[in-house]
């Protein structure tokens, strides 16, 4: 049985980073920002036959480590990882490994 989420899918989760526009007077950078997540955007991509939270955090995990394993592998500028991407991921896992609570 799947857990429902529905009374919870308001709620801030976490934190994600969020490139904004190009700064015309640096060419070349992206500014990044902070933004809240929620738990029904978290849940879209790792709640999927979840059943308990730590299940939501082996995904999350899961993801994390093969993102960071092809990082650490790749030598070749053809393949190109999404710091943002990877960031992201990092501060939700931190967020739920912080909200886990030991049974």
């Amino acid at each position: 049985m799947a857990l429902d989420f529905s009374t919870i899918n308001g709620a801030v989760v976490g934190l994600r980073l969020q490139r904004e526009e190009d700064n015309p007077e640096e060419w070349g950078r992206k500014n990044y920002s902070l933004v809240n997540v929620t738990f029904r955007e978290f849940s879209q991509h790792y709640c999927e036959g979840a059943e308990t939270v730590r299940d939501i955090y082996g995904h999350l995990s899961t993801g994390l480590a093969q993102i960071t394993k092809h990082l650490q592998e790749s030598r070749d500028s053809k393949h190109r990882v999404d710091l943002e991407g990877v960031a992201t991921l990092a501060l939700k896992a931190e967020n739920i490994r912080n909200a886990i609570v030991p049974n």
